[in-house]
Formats: structure tokens, C-alpha cells, sequence
């Protein structure tokens, strides 16, 4: 409520941080914020009910996939054996280590951020993908560059035939 009000006694001095290109997509179902009563999130229900240990369960996952990668690089303390521990050619282990635990669980995470459904103005209802996350994510702009790269690059390998293999991709680029 003040915040609203500080917000329209100086829209003149203050850029709008929350214009229309920087909210997110629609398929983004965002937590409700404590001061409103309605979002598109809540429209169809009238209480959300937050299942805690599920998204503690979910948090754990990704400390979990975390918490090994550390150990597996603090198996030296040789920089340049620890430049290699991260080279998953050299070091397949790591590789491993990041499909089978850490790309699951940041999926799982964003997976359970978005709608089931979003409406499409062609195909009707689509399924929402953790990688439309990543698409919104590096829309092109010039803080977004490098990742809008390689979001191109990850979309347009032929080898990668779905969401979830262009996701484990892009995460592997980001590390």
C-alpha cells in the first residue's frame, strides 16, 4: 500500500522497474503477494494450499546435486587438477553428476513454478515447459546477450529433440 503511493508521488523521478516488456510471462505462475487478493494465479481458486514439505523436498534436491559437485572438485586442491574435475571430457564424472542430479532438480524447481496449462492463441491450451523459462529468460537485450547465444545455440542443435535435453544443455552452457 505505501509502496503504491511512494510509487505514484514520484513516477516522475523514479523508472518504472516494472514495465510491460520486464513482467513475466503468463504461463509464470508467481507466488501471491501478501498485500493482493487476486492474481491470475488465484482467479480459479479461492485458497491456495502450499505443500512445504514438497518444496523443501525440492530445494533439497537441488542442495543435494550441489553438495556433490563441491565434493567431487574438493577431491584436490591443484588448480589445475580442479580446471580438469570441471572439464566433462576429461572428467566424465562430472557430466554425471550434473545430469543426473542437478538438471532434474532445477527442472523439478521450475516445473513447479508455472501453470500446467497456458492458453495459445493457434494450438489452443500448451503444456508449459521449464525451457519456456529459459526462452523469456534470454529474450535479446543488452544485459541478456550472451545468454540469449546460448539459448540460439541450444535451440538449434538438431541432437537435442526435447525440452528437457535443450534445458540439461543450457545448463551445462551456463556452467
Amino acid at each position: 500500500g505505501q509502496s503504491a503511493k511512494l510509487q505514484q508521488s514520484y513516477s516522475d523521478f523514479l523508472p518504472d522497474y516494472f514495465s510491460l516488456t520486464e513482467k513475466p510471462p503468463e504461463e509464470f505462475c508467481l507466488s501471491p503477494d501478501a498485500s493482493t487478493s487476486s492474481s491470475s494465479c488465484l482467479s480459479s481458486q479461492s485458497h491456495i494450499s502450499v505443500d512445504l514439505m514438497q518444496k523443501r523436498g525440492l530445494v533439497k534436491a537441488v542442495n543435494t546435486a550441489v553438495d556433490l559437485i563441491v565434493a567431487h572438485f574438493g577431491t584436490s586442491r591443484d588448480p589445475d587438477v580442479k580446471a580438469k574435475l570441471g572439464n566433462s571430457w576429461v572428467s566424465p564424472n562430472v557430466g554425471h553428476l550434473i545430469l543426473k542430479y542437478l538438471c532434474p532438480a532445477l527442472r523439478d524447481l521450475l516445473q513447479d513454478g508455472l501453470k500446467a496449462y497456458v492458453l495459445d492463441l493457434i494450438i489452443g491450451q500448451r503444456r508449459c515447459q521449464p525451457w519456456s523459462v529459459v526462452e523469456a529468460s534470454t529474450q535479446l537485450g543488452p544485459s541478456t546477450r550472451v545468454l540469449h547465444s546460448l539459448f540460439s545455440k541450444a535451440s538449434q542443435f538438431s541432437e537435442l529433440t526435447n525440452h528437457n535435453m535443450r534445458l540439461n544443455a543450457f545448463i551445462f552452457g551456463l556452467l
